[in-house]
């Protein structure tokens, strides 16, 4: 009897570490997901690039003004109207 006890104490004790272990890689995991959600700006207008006349790229606007004074973020800055 005394056998099925420390067997059951010492599973509760390994389980109880795989929770811990599995706690600390999901708040690192939310960590993550918070960090990643501050670089994507979901509401981002999709604007469509043609490029050589026949390919069309699809693409957010805020990833053609991510690079300050380049020539892409001026022209998408929205002081100019583009076709």
């Amino acid at each position: 009897m005394r056998y099925l006890e420390q067997y059951y104490v010492d599973m509760q004790e390994k389980m109880n570490e795989k929770y811990a272990l599995i706690k600390i890689e999901r708040d690192a995991w939310e960590i993550d997901k918070d960090d990643i959600k501050k670089l994507v700006n979901m509401e981002s207008e999709i604007v469509s690039l043609n490029v050589g006349g026949n390919v069309h790229i699809q693409t957010e606007k805020d990833v053609l003004r991510s690079v300050p004074h380049s020539l892409l973020a001026k022209m998408f800055s929205d002081m100019h109207d583009l076709k």
